[in-house]
């Protein structure tokens, strides 16, 4: 006869509860990262030379003193260093995207959480 001492192993009763819990939030979760990484970052650009990318621009068809007199382009383009931006731009451009994005560390939690939550509710990527 064996004395209970109020101790479970990893395959006890306790144990089994942990495994299953584990499980039961391991997997989602685990497929949660599968699916971004083959929908989103699998895709992404490599952008550890993006100073160097041409970016399309407007042909210049100038005179010969060097006055522009025609443009011709499909998008009409300028390239415009990031330090001549103005700040207010910059900012207004970014709230139209991710409100948060100047105070979250990278990544933010609350818009991954609720994603995540409408992926798993609507069976579906929004």
């Amino acid at each position: 006869m064996h004395a209970y001492h109020g101790r479970e192993t990893l395959f006890g009763m306790g144990g089994i509860l942990f495994w299953v819990g584990l499980t039961a939030v391991g997997v989602p979760v685990l497929i949660a990262v599968l699916r971004f990484y083959f929908a989103i970052l699998r895709d992404l650009p490599n952008i550890s030379n993006i100073e160097k990318y041409s970016f399309s621009q407007a042909t210049v068809i100038a005179d010969k003193n060097g006055e522009p007199l025609y443009r011709l382009f499909e998008e009409h383009r300028e390239y415009i260093p990031y330090e001549k931006i103005s700040p207010y731009f910059v900012n207004a451009l970014v709230a139209t995207e991710d409100q948060r994005f100047w105070t979250n560390p990278g990544v933010d939690r609350k818009g991954t959480l609720r994603a995540a939550i409408t992926d798993v509710t609507q069976g579906k990527t929004i």
